[in-house]
């Protein structure tokens, strides 16, 4: 019997091929970025060209690590953050992630906010001895959360925020980075790619001739085990779980989608969500609003997307999917 690997995506994704081709070349990269594991993989019948597309995948993740991280003093975010109010010359690159970014706050009513950060700042999931942030502090933070705080123009690449307000776009920049990575190769001659940045997948083409990707959901209850495969291609895909960052304290469990209305873990049925859509931006950002949601309006915001589906893993162990998410399930 053959035995399939898969790449399996959760909040944190452990990627394992599937053999390729004989008829194509195969090149993959792992590397650390945007304090998270990248790993990209591409197909296609020049191994030159593959070269040459890693090369140009590894040095736009360089390029934009530096433009996006909010703790490097010389990245845009960091000029955006310590503005004091000030006006921002950024990148356009930079202008474009946040406009994107707010375009999901807009619609999500705020429940995607990247206005997040002095609240999210006072909980670290990867401290070895977690704290629970002290209730009047989160109260302080929560008032300097407010998304139409941000003021981005995208012709003059300026942003602006209001005093007290600072941005962290990591909801959305793991998406946004692996689109236009996924646009830039592919100018170079490879049939296949996925790039994989944390979690969040671009998938551009397929493996080799009517071969499409084959991509496994881990289960939330047991990381060893795949709950669903599925087969993808020309698409994007993006897991959100509760269960990876996270920490139990006094017997309830603490993890890192913070509901910017209350300052605290969000409240949900949903123990993992995988987004299937047409960018990997998009899959990023309506798996938080999905969390964020719980189940039932989550499910209604999917059906009513172009182009979207999703598979909800709740909390009591059900799977619940959106009426066109089976054509991607691999039976």
């Amino acid at each position: 019997m053959k035995t399939v690997r898969y790449i399996i995506i959760t909040a944190v994704i452990i990627p394992l091929l599937a053999g390729c081709s004989q008829k194509n070349e195969h090149l993959t990269r792992t590397a650390l970025y945007f304090d998270t594991a990248v790993t990209i993989d591409l197909y296609g019948p020049d191994e030159n060209a593959l070269s040459s597309a890693m090369d140009e995948c590894i040095g736009l993740c360089s390029h934009y690590e530096k433009l996006f991280n909010k703790n490097d003093d010389g990245s845009d975010i960091a000029a955006i953050n310590s503005s004091n109010g000030k006006t921002v010359t950024v990148d356009n690159d930079t202008a474009l992630l946040i406009k994107d970014s707010l375009y999901y706050c807009d619609i999500s009513d705020g429940l995607f906010d990247i206005t997040i950060k002095p609240v999210s700042d006072l909980w670290d999931f990867h401290d070895e001895n977690p704290v629970i942030p002290n209730e009047s502090d989160i109260d302080k933070a929560r008032r300097l959360i407010g998304y139409k705080n941000v003021y981005v123009d995208t012709k003059n690449n300026t942003v602006t925020l209001s005093k007290g307000a600072t941005i962290d776009p990591g909801g959305a920049a793991k998406g946004f980075i692996a689109d236009l990575i996924a646009e830039h190769i592919k100018n170079f001659n490879i049939t296949g790619a996925i790039i994989n940045i944390g979690g969040d997948m671009r998938i551009v083409g397929e493996k080799s001739k009517d071969a499409p990707f084959t991509v496994g959901i881990r289960d939330p209850f047991d990381k060893n085990n795949i709950m669903l495969p599925l087969m993808l291609s020309d698409c994007a895909v993006a897991t959100s779980g509760t269960y990876e960052r996270c920490f139990t304290k006094d017997g309830r469990l603490y993890h890192h989608i913070i509901d910017p209305s209350t300052g605290y873990p969000a409240d949900t049925d949903i123990e993992s969500v995988t987004v299937i859509t047409k960018d990997a931006l998009s899959a990023d950002c309506l798996g938080t609003v999905c969390i964020l949601l719980k189940s039932d309006k989550a499910k209604d915001l999917i059906e009513m997307t172009k182009d979207t589906e999703a598979i909800f893993i709740l909390s009591d162990g059900s799977v619940l999917s959106t009426s066109g998410a089976n054509a991607y399930i691999r039976q």
